[in-house]
């Protein structure tokens, strides 16, 4: 059968443990992993991670998962978790739509991926070649299949639209 990989999104990086991977035939990955296919290496990630210039969200992502939060997740009731999953989707929403508003009006785009975020997959912080061919990624919801001008020939980033009718 096929192979079940979950890596993490905006919310779901608690979910860990070999309880969920036993009950759902997942494997956890995290914050990503690399597989080969048809001779390429490709990286499977959220893409979170690419977008620095979302210095409100990487600050966010920061917080949220460092290991008090994390820690703490074990000691809070299932419906105070729901009651604070919520409210953190009910803020990103209005975050995201703030965030595309200002890209249409004033020009600020912290909602796309930094270029050397990106380049940086594929050519490592010392421009050495990872050996990635590929690399597959979500998070900004809009489609997109860019090529990548890198040590590996055709290098290219696939991004992923929203899984939902356009709520990003």
């Amino acid at each position: 059968g096929a192979e079940l990989n979950f890596v993490w999104g905006n919310r779901d990086f608690l979910v860990r443990g070999q309880g969920f991977e036993q009950r759902t035939g997942f494997k956890i990955r995290g914050n990503g992993y690399v597989f080969e296919a048809a001779g390429r290496r490709v990286r499977v990630l959220h893409g979170d991670e690419l977008c620095l210039a979302d210095v409100s969200y990487q600050r966010f992502r920061r917080v949220i998962r460092s290991w008090p939060v994390m820690c703490l997740e074990g000691l809070v009731s299932l419906k105070l978790k729901e009651r604070i999953a919520t409210r953190l989707r009910r803020v990103s929403k209005k975050a995201v739509a703030n965030k595309q508003e200002a890209a249409k009006t004033k020009g600020i785009n912290s909602f796309g991926f930094d270029d050397g975020a990106v380049q940086e997959l594929f050519l490592g912080k010392d421009e050495t070649p990872t050996g990635l061919n590929a690399a597959v990624a979500g998070h900004i919801h809009c489609e997109e299949r860019r090529p990548i001008k890198a040590a590996a020939e055709d290098a290219e980033l696939f991004v992923l639209g929203s899984w939902d009718d356009g709520e990003a």
